[in-house]
């Protein structure tokens, strides 16, 4: 027998079991998937969060490339692959809208560093 035979018998045999395992597995990967969104949109939450307060208004692009290059960072490579460059472009997209919206409802948010908050408070001392 040749290995072309021995696989083709092996799959006619087991061809239910196969598709069963398969889909077994295809739903267990999604469930995973599913419990890990939540941690990614919070990571990617603070990844946007910290860009505007580094690069401050009027420097979207900036600051979208530093999320991107953050998120590879911060994001193991094992969700990275389960997770499209589309939905993670979506959680930005998302992401930045809570923000500009926080923002607008609370006003007195301060996105200063502490050290420059130090600095503004030794300021306004003088």
């Amino acid at each position: 027998m040749t290995f072309i035979s021995i696989v083709f018998t092996f799959f006619t045999a087991y061809w239910l079991d196969i598709l069963v395992g398969g889909v077994v597995l295809m739903a267990l990967t999604l469930l995973w998937k599913k419990g890990k969104q939540k941690a990614v949109i919070r990571i990617i939450k603070a990844l946007v969060a910290k860009a505007e307060q580094q690069y401050g208004s009027k420097t979207g692009l900036i600051k979208l490339e530093a999320v991107w290059s953050e998120i590879y960072v911060h994001i193991p490579w094992i969700i990275r692959i389960f997770f499209t460059e589309k939905e993670l472009a979506g959680y930005i997209e998302a992401s930045v809208k809570w923000l500009a919206n926080l923002l607008l409802d609370y006003p007195k948010i301060n996105l200063l560093t502490y050290a420059e908050e130090k600095l503004k408070g030794e300021d306004t001392d003088e």
